[in-house]
């Protein structure tokens, strides 16, 4: 018997699936059936657009409870020192001091250590921090302070 209602539960679903019209997606947690836009993109595939089940707005609320997890788990804070680092830089990224658009800032830490160092923009923190040692910034600090410019290098001539 539980296997017949399985299987009429998954043709029920079928059934669902088929009814939403084409270029429409049905969100299973909201109930609303929502335009493909409505949800958010997972990346280009072999068969076109992959988009996640919830729309965006299920999507956000599904979505925190996981990130505040990470947070503790991934680098030892609790999302009330993320908010509280997030306030001491008035709500910008650490390097560039723009606000964040679309994401959170992400936590710059120190791989070795753990130590948490503040909180950065995506761009940043993947090409500013990442791949910068203190030795790299020392030298980026050099070359903005001098007076070099290549334009006024002269090649010498070339023997022939």
């Amino acid at each position: 018997m539980s296997g017949a209602h399985t299987t009429k539960t998954r043709v029920a679903r079928a059934a669902r699936a088929r009814a939403v019209a084409v270029g429409k997606k049905r969100c299973p947690k909201c109930g609303v059936t929502k335009s493909l836009e409505s949800f958010p993109m997972k990346g280009k595939h072999r068969n076109g657009d992959q988009r996640y089940g919830y729309c965006k707005p299920c999507h956000v609320t599904y979505q925190r409870p996981l990130n505040r997890k990470s947070l503790l788990v991934r680098f030892g804070i609790t999302e009330a020192q993320y908010q509280k680092m997030f306030e001491m830089q008035g709500g910008v990224c650490a390097i560039c001091r723009r606000p964040p658009k679309t994401r959170r800032l992400a936590v710059e830490h120190d791989h070795k250590t753990g130590r948490v160092r503040c909180l950065a923009c995506f761009s940043c923190n993947r090409n500013k921090i990442g791949t910068n040692t203190v030795e790299s910034a020392r030298r980026v600090l050099a070359l903005l302070a001098s007076d070099f410019d290549g334009r006024s290098i002269v090649p010498s001539a070339v023997a022939a």
